[in-house]
């Protein structure tokens, strides 16, 4: 969800027991030292980032759809280029899978995955797997049929500030505000 950075910012404040309208005061007169304001909003979206990526699927309530196209190589494979902004993958779901996979397996993993990618029959391991291509991020897809296209899948993108907005699942937005907020109690912390 967008969420507004001025919202966020002033939810932080209030966390650090501030007033924005007399911070925004001090801020004009000149009082140094007094632009918490600025601060906050330069914090918010690494604040965002690190909640992002440490809050375990079942505690983010909302994603962006990935729509990506899918490229089979001859072990039957399937590649898809991510978004310049992708940053974390919430839920997988292929078009030959009966239910989807939440989690990216380990690079120690891929050579089981992808010998049994060349099965024709039997079972075959599913799994997807994030790796860096060329230039940009990509997702290997193990265990789907050749053909097969992505039917559900959703991610995260990486947490930018455009205009007074940034993206945040609703469930992740109290706890940026406080990460926001205890960066900054610790900036201020160790300047005193």
């Amino acid at each position: 969800m967008n969420v507004s950075v001025s919202e966020l910012t002033n939810a932080a404040l209030m966390l650090l027991d501030e007033n924005r309208v007399l911070l925004e005061t001090r801020v004009a007169y000149c009082d140094p030292g007094t632009d918490l304001i600025s601060l906050v909003r330069r914090l918010l979206p690494e604040a965002a980032r690190l909640e992002s990526a440490e809050a375990e699927a079942g505690d983010i309530s909302e994603g962006l759809p990935l729509e990506a196209p899918l490229g089979y190589d001859g072990d039957g494979v399937a590649t898809a280029r991510l978004p310049a902004g992708f940053m974390r993958l919430l839920y997988l779901r292929m078009s030959d899978w009966s239910d989807g996979l939440t989690q990216t397996v380990p690079a120690a993993q891929v050579p089981l995955l992808r010998a049994t990618a060349r099965r024709r029959s039997g079972r075959r391991h599913r799994g997807i797997h994030l790796r860096h291509g060329g230039d940009g991020r990509v997702l290997d897809i193990y265990g789907s049929l050749p053909g097969a296209v992505i039917a559900e899948a959703s991610y995260l993108p990486r947490p930018e500030i455009a205009g007074d907005s940034i993206f945040i699942p609703s469930s992740l937005v109290e706890r940026v505000a406080r990460r926001a907020a205890a960066s900054v109690r610790e900036i201020l912390t160790h300047n005193n």
